[in-house]
């Protein structure tokens, strides 16, 4: 089968399925070539980041692909997504395939002011926001969600861009805005969280719940540690299920995408959806033991598989880069996430470490005796008062799901 993937992040996770499942032809259509990086199996074709849909069509025709896969890079790469939909609608037919989301769903989650009038619509749990078109209405869209601070979001920004928190008058009129609409939110004070999920064939399913920990102004939760499984309350997991129910009844959702949300208040906030996986994969991995990537390229070749309780607690964290850590319990195991050029969106100013455990206890432990200012944000204290609420979770058959397959 000649299978194109589209775009390059953790392109050689996507290869490593493709060919565990058999013999295949592939070509990888993105604007930087790793083919090297995943080695011989597959071979480049250059498509830049703003391909239209007919750009699109030409090269599927005349690569004669069979099924088209996306792996797009967040940081450059998001915008493509209305133009593979559009492109995909034109070109599927007999022996074509594209696991592709729909183009109503692909508007909506590259551009957040088209997702907020839609949330609004559809009753969804989403910020307190306005819209602006021009300059001259900010000051109002601030005095009409009750004052300052807000955050300001650029409709189509990419992640890291066109977003900022703003608690004086004097950011408000220096903002750097490169184009409009823009969305005033109400800032959101509470903890934030993502979900990873999987739809197709009428199904959605989703990896355990990951805390990104407390919101905070600088707005890139990279930088923050990460914990997963995380319990929620019944009321907030409600909530969420009911948004997902509504994003897979009114619009055709088809593969990965994640949630960004907030609880404030005791209250789901859907903060952001993305129509792709996210950095946090390798915390969905961990936990379950089936990589995100792996499931979603069965489920392109026609063999969808059920994502498992989670069986370990996984933890990302933030490291400074002259830490000195305690060393591992046994149990306890770490990994050191590097950049990659097929993900080149890791940091090289501080060290991410992949940390896994199957006892709560030993891992609170060992976050214990870090030095206090070891993390790059966050409490290693905190961290190990999280992970000790999760112990009398654990069964044998792993910790209770957290969102229930839709």
């Amino acid at each position: 089968m000649r299978i194109a993937v589209i775009g390059e992040f953790r392109a050689d996770r996507v290869v490593d399925a493709i060919t565990r499942s058999g013999h295949h032809d592939l070509v990888l259509l993105g604007p930087t070539d790793v083919a090297d990086y995943v080695g011989r199996r597959a071979r480049h074709r250059h498509l830049a980041a703003s391909a239209e849909p007919e750009d699109l069509l030409a090269v599927w025709t005349e690569e004669d692909v069979e099924l088209v896969i996306p792996s797009l890079y967040p940081v450059d790469q998001e915008q493509l997504l209305p133009s593979l939909a559009a492109a995909a609608d034109a070109w599927r037919g007999p022996g074509r395939h594209a696991v592709v989301h729909s183009t109503r769903f692909a508007d909506l989650v590259t551009d957040k002011a088209m997702f907020h009038r839609v949330a609004l619509a559809a009753g969804w749990p989403v910020p307190e926001a306005v819209i602006c078109d021009r300059v001259e209405e900010l000051e109002s869209a601030v005095r009409r969600i009750g004052g300052l601070p807000v955050m300001v979001k650029e409709a189509r920004s990419l992640p890291r861009a066109g977003r900022w928190h703003v608690d004086t008058e004097q950011r408000l009129t220096t903002l750097p805005l490169t184009a409009f609409p823009v969305v005033v939110q109400r800032v959101c004070r509470g903890e934030e969280f993502g979900l990873e999920l999987l739809s197709g064939a009428n199904v959605t399913d989703c990896w355990p719940i990951a805390s990104f920990g407390p919101l905070d102004q600088r707005c890139i939760p990279g930088h923050r540690a990460r914990l997963a499984p995380i319990a929620l309350s019944p009321a907030v997991i409600t909530e969420l299920a009911g948004f997902i129910r509504g994003m897979t009844d009114q619009f055709d959702v088809c593969g990965p995408w994640q949630i960004d949300f907030a609880v404030c208040d005791g209250r789901l906030q859907v903060l952001e959806v993305n129509g792709r996986l996210s950095g946090m994969a390798d915390l969905s991995a961990a936990t379950t033991g089936l990589d995100p990537y792996d499931a979603f390229v069965d489920a392109c070749l026609g063999q969808p598989r059920v994502v498992p309780p989670a069986r370990r607690l996984a933890l990302e964290l933030p490291i400074r880069l002259d830490a000195q850590l305690p060393g591992l319990p046994w149990g306890v195991r770490m990994r050191r996430q590097f950049p990659l050029p097929t993900n080149r969106s890791l940091p090289v100013d501080f060290q991410r470490l992949l940390v896994t455990a199957d006892d709560p206890v030993l891992l609170a432990k060992w976050l214990r005796d870090f030095p206090p200012d070891a993390l790059l944000t966050g409490s290693p204290g905190q961290l190990a008062a999280i992970a000790l609420e999760m112990s009398p979770l654990f069964t044998s058959a792993g910790w209770p799901r957290g969102c229930p397959p839709v």
